[in-house]
């Protein structure tokens, strides 16, 4: 549908755009030049990235109110520009909102949208041209406000027992503990990959490590938590990531069961220590209620509390020696029972080999989201 730009001057194939901001920016700019086949959204040729040029052309120039017009038509759908536009946006408004003129400036504006910048990308920063003291210290003051995290990852990894260095890379705000976790959404079991304590570091991600299968094809919440040493509550950022892959044949862990086992030792005899400790309980009680003296006595007086106290520590101590006491030892039963264990646990390493060996060329190709769900 053909868009009439203001004055006239000229009509604009839709069909030129796919998408409403483009299409909205090219109304603004009305002559701009008509978008191209081969141009892609977010590149440095974009009709958005040249709208940016325009204010960053007003703010060169001092005209912060026009600047903030323009700015302020591309909030509406910033959130369908690519991230690098949105992240430039970003500090542009900051900029348009925090100029030297102290009469002008708008600090909480400006504020909101720099912290909103490093959420994005936390290593954010200005081109040379648009830093000046004032600017550089409400960065600082954005970037103090809490650890903010990010992963980059490239759009494909083809991974098997490490992941090449620097294809997986973390970024923050500042120095902090970073963990890397897959979790699997269709069992729910969480794999810590790899930890680390810096500001910026490349992450390993391994499908196997020695002999475990740690990432099977299927789909995964990519978890990293950065836990800042200066305090506050952990930061999580979660990616989506799939895996896919041909998984091998692997041998299952063998399990040695409770009943598989024979009894090692001789049940104690555990209803003589309970007879016997009733007998002793109820004795205690009856000589400190009946033996008080005469008739007179026992009617004034109620019954010595202390005595409830020692028919407790009683039982207690009968308790106690009941589950500690195991009885004799059968020897034969014992023996027998470390034959199972040694069988048992040569059955566990020869699984464990036989998969070692199966994993040793398994890979999967994982798809990670550009950004956090």
């Amino acid at each position: 549908m053909p868009v009439t730009v203001h004055g006239g001057r000229a009509l604009l194939r839709a069909a030129c755009s796919s998408s409403a901001v483009l299409l909205a920016v090219l109304v603004l700019l009305g002559s701009a030049p008509l978008c191209s086949p081969v141009r892609a959204q977010g590149t440095a040729a974009s009709p958005v990235n040249e709208f940016l040029d325009r204010i960053t052309a007003d703010i060169n120039d001092l005209r912060y109110a026009e600047a903030l017009r323009r700015g302020r038509t591309l909030a509406p759908s910033a959130d369908a520009m690519p991230l690098a536009q949105r992240v430039r946006w970003r500090l542009l408004m900051a900029a348009a909102f925090y100029p030297e003129p102290r009469a002008v400036q708008g600090a909480d504006s400006a504020l909101a949208h720099l912290v909103a910048a490093l959420r994005l990308a936390p290593d954010a920063r200005y081109a040379p041209e648009m830093r000046w003291r004032g600017l550089d210290s409400l960065l600082a003051r954005a970037r103090a406000r809490s650890a903010f995290v990010v992963l980059r990852a490239a759009p494909s990894l083809r991974i098997g027992a490490r992941v090449a260095a620097g294809n997986l890379q973390a970024v923050a705000t500042r120095p902090v503990h970073l963990t890397l976790s897959t979790v699997d959404r269709a069992t729910g079991r969480s794999t810590v990959q790899d930890t680390a304590f810096a500001e910026s570091v490349s992450l390993s991600l391994a499908a196997h490590d020695d002999g475990r299968l740690l990432i099977a094809p299927g789909v995964y919440d990519l978890v990293l938590t950065a836990v800042d040493p200066k305090g506050g509550e952990p930061v999580t950022v979660r990616y989506e990531m799939t895996a896919e892959g041909k998984l091998p044949a692997l041998a299952p862990e063998p399990q040695l069961p409770a009943s598989a086992l024979l009894p090692e030792h001789v049940m104690p005899a555990r209803r003589s220590v309970i007879a016997k400790t009733a007998v002793f309980t109820g004795l205690t009680l009856v000589v400190a209620t009946a033996a008080r003296g005469d008739a007179a006595l026992r009617d004034n007086f109620s019954t010595d509390a202390r005595s409830y106290l020692v028919a407790g520590a009683m039982v207690a101590g009968a308790g106690a020696l009941l589950t500690r006491v195991k009885g004799k030892p059968i020897p034969q039963n014992v023996a027998a029972n470390a034959i199972a264990r040694a069988r048992h646990e040569r059955a566990v390493n020869a699984a464990v080999e036989a998969n070692r060996k199966s994993l040793a060329s398994y890979a999967v190709t994982v798809r990670i989201a550009a950004e956090p769900h």
